[in-house]
């Protein structure tokens, strides 16, 4: 059986998602043997790791941004609906299509200035003005990835409250189809 171009992109996309979040994972590990090897480091040789702490910064921001796209394709966003659920389901259908759409404009905006920002720094070389002097590049370029692909997610988001019409609705099931 062939599968449809969509259906394609969509498993594609979703493989991108996971590899993102397994890399924020790995980060996640990362932090946790860096810190402990520092701990055990400081305290029983007296060799403190000066790059530990800077690292670790890091990798909780890139965390963030890693994870945050999977997160949203996973409906585990905060929503606040207190006074959504006093409407009909198709009320709250139409409320939430406009809120992702808005969340999607959002994200856009977002992706554009800071892309902009990300490439001014790897241009210039800028670095943090700490021992280990870590390029800003990198750093910032994860911003406008994830808002992106969070861009993508809220888009799909609205597609799939936009055709739900009148039917109760859960998140996952509305990216997924």
């Amino acid at each position: 059986m062939k599968l449809k171009i969509s259906q394609r992109i969509n498993i594609y996309y979703d493989y991108l998602l996971r590899i993102l979040f397994y890399i924020a994972c790995l980060l996640i590990g990362f932090i946790l043997c860096s810190v402990v090897l520092d701990a055990l480091l400081r305290y029983f040789f007296r060799l403190p790791q000066i790059w530990v702490v800077e690292l670790s910064e890091y990798s909780l921001y890139y965390i963030c941004f890693l994870g945050t796209p999977w997160l949203l394709r996973q409906g585990g966003h905060t929503n606040i609906d207190i006074l959504a659920n006093r409407f009909s389901h198709r009320v709250q259908n139409r409320l939430n299509a406009g809120m992702s759409f808005l969340g999607a404009m959002l994200c856009i905006v977002i992706s554009w200035q800071t892309a902009k920002i990300a490439f001014k720094y790897f241009l210039n070389g800028y670095t943090t003005v700490t021992p280990l002097e870590f390029p800003l590049g990198p750093l910032f370029a994860a911003i406008p990835l994830s808002m992106l692909l969070c861009s993508i997610e809220f888009i799909l988001l609205a597609r799939g409250y936009a055709l739900a019409n009148s039917k109760p609705v859960e998140k996952r099931s509305l990216i997924l189809e």
